[in-house]
C-alpha cells in the first residue's frame, strides 16, 4: 500500500522499577537477546498494520468513543515466558493479570476496527509485555531466568490510557510515534 503507515493500538507501561531492573539484566545475556527499551514498553491491544493516513481520523474517533465507555483497569505484571515456547524462544515476555478485562477490551477494539475494515486477529489474544527479541538459539541464561521468574511479581500499574501508535524505521531502529492518546473514563 503506497503512502501507508504501520500502526497499532496499545497502552504504554512505565515506572515499574522491578521491570526496569529486569530489562537492564537482559542486556547482559549476550548479543542474541535484544531487550526492549524501558521507555518503549507497551501492551499491544490491536495491531492494525498498514494504515492509510486518511483512515486515522476515523480510528481516533472510534477510539475516543470506546475509551469514553471504559473504566481504567488495575493490572499486575507477573511472571515471565517465551513465544512460541521456551525451547524455541523468539520473544521473552512478562504476563499481565487479570487477563479477562484486557481480553474484553481487546475484543471490543477488534470489533470497532473490523467495522473500519481492519481484519480480525485469528490467534487468541494473550496479554503480555514483550521484553526482548531473541535471535538464534535462546541462551541458557535466559532460559534459567524465565524458569526462575515464572510467578514473580514485577509491579502494578493502572491501564487508564489507550494510544494509536505509528512505528517506523528511524536512525536508531524502529521508532514509535504516538498519533493520539485517549483516557479511559467510565461515564457511569
Amino acid at each position: 500500500m503506497a503512502d501507508s503507515w504501520r500502526t497499532f493500538i496499545a497502552t504504554r507501561v512505565s515506572g515499574l522499577p522491578a521491570l526496569d531492573e529486569l530489562l537492564a539484566g537482559l542486556c547482559e545475556l549476550g548479543p542474541s537477546v535484544r531487550p526492549v527499551a524501558a521507555n518503549r514498553l507497551h501492551l499491544t491491544l490491536k495491531f492494525l498494520g498498514e494504515t492509510s493516513p486518511i483512515q486515522i481520523p476515523k480510528i481516533i474517533a472510534s477510539l475516543e468513543t470506546l475509551c469514553h465507555n471504559q473504566s481504567p483497569v488495575p493490572l499486575a505484571v507477573r511472571g515471565l515466558g517465551a513465544f512460541p515456547d521456551l525451547r524455541r524462544a523468539r520473544v521473552a515476555w512478562a504476563g499481565l493479570f487479570p487477563t479477562e478485562p484486557i481480553a474484553e477490551l481487546a475484543d471490543e477494539i477488534e470489533g470497532v476496527m473490523a467495522e473500519l475494515g481492519f481484519a480480525r486477529e485469528s490467534r487468541p489474544f494473550r496479554p503480555h509485555l514483550t521484553l526482548a527479541r531473541i535471535r538464534g538459539r535462546c541462551p541458557a541464561g535466559l532460559v534459567g531466568l524465565i524458569r526462575s521468574q515464572e510467578e514473580t511479581n514485577l509491579g502494578r500499574f493502572r491501564m487508564n490510557r489507550i494510544a494509536l501508535i505509528r512505528s517506523h524505521r528511524g536512525h536508531n531502529g524502529v521508532q514509535y510515534e504516538t498519533l493520539h492518546e485517549c483516557q479511559l473514563s467510565d461515564p457511569g
